[in-house]
């Protein structure tokens, strides 16, 4: 990654746009002076990307993945109301991710609300996918939460075809998840904010400074079901879930 960063750098190119901090960090270590968008930070002033949301200063703009953990605490509710039953949840996240901690956090929040009985089960890289999933059964775990993490979106294919081969009733983060197979998603539009992206790119070529352009937040959320998943699962999914759904995969 900071090889590709370093050959834009030497082209001197008038904007570089970035997904996510894992590109954003070692564009911004390849240059302080060229404009840098980044789309899809989950913390941005965490992550040392800015100085603050509303100056970012230096040559850092763009927008955020979330408008907070509560998001998490959300996917666990459309999950009980897709199976009332849900009783035992795992919690699917990357240790390494910096944010792990505080989304663990708020699932396991909101499933004391609920009731549930919830254990994390930790995936550093793909080749711990199977036994995340393999110990979750042996926990004798009905329904899974996916964590936000740019591993799993890698692995989305993988991850909704193991909570699937596993009889789990699955939530995830991105639309994309359940395009792939999973049971329900939750989160912002993916394609609204890179739309929102090009905006930021049109008024730094106009003149504007990162540093003067506010972080902004998602302000469109999906709401996803794949019915072909919840028959394969047993489950029937209620007209009123459907009326709330943005989108439904038959």
């Amino acid at each position: 990654m900071g090889e590709l960063a370093a050959e834009l750098v030497r082209l001197n190119v008038d904007v570089i746009v970035v997904d996510g901090p894992a590109a954003a960090k070692p564009a911004k270590a390849a240059t302080a002076d060229i404009p840098i968008v980044f789309t899809l930070a989950t913390d941005p002033v965490a992550d040392g990307l800015v100085a603050s949301m509303a100056r970012p200063g230096g040559n850092l703009t763009g927008l955020t993945l979330s408008v907070g953990y509560e998001l998490v605490a959300k996917r666990v509710e459309l999950l009980k109301d897709i199976k009332p039953d849900l009783a035992r949840l795992g919690i699917l996240r990357n240790p390494a991710n910096p944010s792990a901690g505080f989304y663990s956090g708020e699932a396991e929040k909101a499933g004391r609300v609920l009731g549930l009985t919830m254990r994390t089960f930790d995936a550093r890289s793909p080749s711990d996918l199977e036994a995340a999933f393999a110990a979750m059964v042996e926990w004798r775990a009905d329904g899974v939460a996916t964590l936000n993490d740019g591993m799993f979106y890698s692995q989305r294919e993988r991850v909704v075809t193991l909570a699937r081969e596993n009889r789990l009733a699955g939530v995830h983060p991105e639309t994309v998840f359940v395009e792939a197979g999973g049971l329900i998603s939750y989160g912002p539009s993916l394609p609204d904010l890179f739309l929102r992206a090009a905006t930021y790119v049109e008024k730094i070529l106009k003149g504007a400074k990162p540093a003067d352009l506010p972080i902004e937040q998602p302000t469109k959320f999906e709401l996803v079901v794949n019915l072909k998943t919840a028959r394969a699962l047993g489950l029937t999914v209620s007209r009123d879930f459907l009326l709330r759904a943005d989108e439904v995969i038959e």
